[in-house]
């Protein structure tokens, strides 16, 4: 009697381990299945996000590339890709918002800076019966640890931007061929709107790089702790613009003018 007692403990022992054995491992198999299918879903997402993204950018790029282009400046699919998130995640609300909804419709268009010192440039690009803005960004300042510097530089040129929507800057006063030939007042207005829309431009860019921890890095972003100014803007653009030879005897009569 003990002995059938002693098998039949030992069997609802093993058939217990068993049991729960099973159902563990039916437990591990249906966690596994629910994974993969959620994240086979959430690849699915993520392709179908990306795939819309393409052909968004796709649409953008087709219809900018329609513009004939200056010699400096070209378009490459790869580079606006890049200049597209970045503006899509941009620290300034309007940008992020606005602005790249402009760029999706093709209303703005971007593209890569060749020449020249500038690490980017707006400039309305003639097309057959208006002008397209363009926004050109040179590919140095793309990589992420320089990232910092690209939202500087593209919330410089989106000030810029707005000047040309608000009519401060107009299609003439891009196009540096054309002052070199106007009258000598026409050439001093001109200059003059340069110098005071470069102006706004980089007092903005050096608020925003004071706000994002970045402006130790730019010189001409250091702050006059009496008069809370950034005094060396206008040097800077003296020195570096590159319109400075163009309109030194204006520029050098606007200096402390601010």
């Amino acid at each position: 009697m003990k002995r059938v007692q002693k098998n039949r403990s030992k069997f609802l022992t093993k058939f217990l381990a068993w049991f729960v054995a099973t159902w563990f491992t039916i437990g591990i198999i249906a966690i596994s299945i629910s994974q993969c299918s959620v994240s086979d879903t959430s690849d699915r997402t993520n392709q179908k996000r990306d795939h819309v993204k393409t052909q968004q950018i796709e649409l953008m790029h087709k219809k900018c590339a329609q513009v004939p282009l200056p010699k400096k400046e070209r378009l490459t699919a790869k580079q606006t890709l890049r200049v597209h998130d970045l503006i899509k995640t941009h620290p300034i609300e309007e940008i992020r918002t606005m602005f790249f909804t402009k760029i999706l419709n093709g209303n703005v268009c971007l593209g890569q800076r060749i020449y020249g010192e500038d690490d980017a440039l707006f400039k309305p690009i003639p097309a057959i019966s208006n002008y397209v803005p363009f926004l050109f960004v040179r590919d140095s300042i793309l990589s992420t640890r320089r990232e910092w510097l690209a939202q500087l530089v593209i919330y410089h040129e989106y000030v810029h931007y707005k000047h040309w929507l608000e009519g401060r800057l107009g299609n003439d006063t891009m196009e540096q061929e054309k002052i070199e030939v106007v009258s000598h007042e026409e050439r001093m207005d001109h200059c003059k709107k340069i110098w005071y829309t470069e102006f706004e431009a980089y007092q903005k860019e050096c608020v925003l790089a004071w706000e994002l921890g970045t402006a130790a890095r730019l010189a001409f972003c250091s702050i006059d702790q009496n008069s809370h100014t950034f005094p060396l803007i206008e040097k800077h653009i003296v020195d570096t613009h590159r319109w400075s030879e163009t309109c030194a005897n204006v520029w050098h009569g606007l200096v402390g003018s601010d």
